[in-house]
């Protein structure tokens, strides 16, 4: 699982439709550590939670928006480094450090084809957004974090937390900064 959304009861809700028992769900992966996706932590029990080293310090204290507690979950934790490489099971995942949103904003490249970016990138008509001051707390980093996706040789999808995705992900980051 990527990410774990905004509101329990909705998320558990979508299993159920899918079939999914987040029992046997064992990992999860987070792009950040805001509200709007980590609420439904609590129904992945057994999952092994991985995320950004640098979101590390805010797990352990509670603020108005970082608010993963690791003290609230019994799941075990592990902290990913900029290009790590987890294997689960048969599927590989590469985390790619997509600073500017948070100080560890954190994407997933999942099998060299699925780019999972969350809030560090949006779309726009099927177009991955050029970073912005309202949404990146760090322009400078959006920016090389940008630059850092757009060079991803094998990915063919991108999707986006809030603006949904693209099947033709070398056209979606085909965007000049300027």
């Amino acid at each position: 699982v990527i990410d774990a959304g905004s509101n329990l009861e909705a998320i558990s809700k979508e299993l159920q439709k899918l079939k999914i028992n987040p029992d046997k769900v064992i990992a999860l992966f987070l792009t950040h550590t805001h509200f709007d996706h980590t609420a439904a932590i609590g129904l992945f029990k057994n999952a092994r939670i991985y995320l950004s080293k640098l979101e590390m310090p805010i797990t352990d204290k509670k603020s108005a928006t970082l608010t993963l507690n690791k003290k609230n979950y019994k799941n075990e934790y592990r902290f990913l480094e900029d290009q790590q490489i987890i294997q689960v099971n048969n599927i590989k995942i590469k985390g790619i450090l997509t600073l500017g949103h948070t100080p560890g904003s954190m994407s997933y490249l999942v099998n060299d084809k699925y780019l999972f970016v969350g809030d560090a990138f949006s779309l726009i008509n099927g177009k991955v957004d050029k970073p912005n001051k309202d949404y990146s707390k760090d322009m400078k980093s959006a920016v090389i974090s940008f630059e850092k996706i757009n060079k991803l040789p094998k990915a063919g999808y991108i999707f986006t937390a809030h603006t949904g995705y693209s099947s033709d992900y070398k056209n979606a980051v085909n965007t000049q900064l300027k």
